[in-house]
């Protein structure tokens, strides 16, 4: 029999911009919610920030839980499947290999979430990303459209349930959702931050999987790569899913600020599961880059932010560098001693500075070193239908 060859991934001059830009504008939102699980030293209240906060940090806590927290993740589970969906159409004729290759890619992102986790961040999202991966490639990119909308449907129905259970859990106040973010020693803090990441093997990819089949239907529809064809579905999306997003997390955003209290059981766990479900609005903001920057290629806001998509996991990574050596008590603690505003002041300041790297990157036309590992990883062999093994092409 014949062995086809896959070729190597993508070259960056190959890329299409729209959700790259879109992965950059969202590693900000990411910055942002992670940035308040290093606050500690105090009393904390719903869910986990300073019960002692000022008039600046309850509005910056009611805005970031409206329009940031739990929004960020969904938009960049869509984008991994618009992405695995981008890889599938390119090898549609190696089937067998492509599944293989998505695959190796989920293991070795799994890997990486490890390391990650260990390292840095209880909360990582890599390994989840990576179990979605194997899903993809063991059959669900292919899958009929009657089982993704009964799994989507499913995953919703998780979603709203764990809404409502974790904010039932957060109205006790006095406890940090990572409590790994506040232990001073490093070392206690590897295993704590194991502990919370474990679980997160199950229940994330559960909860992303509605999100992940929505960008793979618009990969289908190559919404993001040729924007200029789609503005019409675009303003759709975002139009619907920005209201969503903001209004869907106003009721627990006001209880978390401690704006409504007294609320019943039931209010907190309706609230909480509105607001985990509403999320999947989040897709408007994608939708809304995108707009924004149609026509736009060379303006500095969309170079900047396409070099820091292309390089999306090397920022992710570097962002909780920067978190754990700003914020963390084993090294200069000042998530003891800052506000919510403050943090969010921080957060922002992480990501500005990965999207500087990106773009001192991207001037050297070198990829991120993250991503140039995974890809090395990722393509270093391609297994063929006969069992022998070739070289999977030329770039890395």
């Amino acid at each position: 029999m014949t062995i086809k060859q896959l070729s190597g991934p993508v070259r960056l001059t190959d890329r299409a911009p729209g959700p790259d830009v879109a992965r950059g504008a969202v590693l900000a939102l990411i910055a942002l919610a992670h940035a308040p699980a290093y606050l500690s030293g105090r009393p904390l209240a719903i869910g986990g920030y300073p019960a002692d906060g000022s008039g600046a940090d309850q509005a910056v806590v009611f805005a970031e839980t409206a329009t940031v927290v739990g929004r960020g993740y969904p938009m960049f589970a869509a984008l991994l499947g618009y992405g695995l969906v981008q890889l599938w159409s390119r090898r549609t004729d190696a089937p067998g290999q492509t599944r293989r290759l998505i695959r190796r890619r989920g293991l070795w992102l799994i890997v990486f979430g490890f390391v990650h986790a260990a390292l840095l961040w209880g909360g990582d999202i890599l390994g989840a990303y990576g179990v979605l991966a194997l899903l993809l490639g063991a059959g669900l990119i292919t899958a009929r459209a009657r089982w993704t909308r009964a799994l989507a449907i499913t995953s919703i129905l998780i979603v709203a349930s764990g809404g409502a259970s974790m904010a039932l859990a957060a109205t006790a106040g006095g406890t940090s959702p990572l409590p790994s973010t506040g232990e001073s020693n490093a070392l206690a803090a590897v295993a704590l931050r194991l502990t919370e990441w474990l679980p997160s093997l199950i229940l994330q990819p559960l909860g992303m999987l509605a999100a992940v089949l929505a960008g793979a239907w618009a990969a289908r529809r190559r919404l993001l790569d040729d924007p200029e064809r789609q503005v019409r579905v675009l303003r759709r999306i975002a139009i619907i899913g920005l209201p969503v997003a903001v209004l869907g997390g106003l009721p627990w955003a006001a209880a978390v600020a401690g704006y409504w209290t007294n609320l019943s059981e039931g209010q907190i766990a309706a609230a909480g599961a509105l607001h985990a479900v509403s999320g999947y609005g989040g897709v408007g903001y994608a939708a809304l880059i995108t707009l924004a920057v149609i026509g736009k290629g060379d303006n500095r806001l969309a170079v900047a932010l396409r070099a820091c998509g292309r390089r999306s996991l090397t920022s992710y990574l570097l962002q909780s560098v920067l978190l754990v050596v700003l914020l963390a008590p084993y090294a200069l603690g000042l998530g003891e001693r800052v506000g919510a505003a403050t943090v969010a002041l921080l957060g922002i300041a992480a990501w500005l500075t990965t999207v500087v790297v990106a773009v001192l990157l991207e001037r050297a036309g070198r990829r991120g070193p993250a991503e140039s590992l995974l890809r090395r990883l990722t393509y270093r062999r391609v297994t063929s239908a006969g069992g022998a093994e070739q070289p999977s092409g030329s770039g890395a």
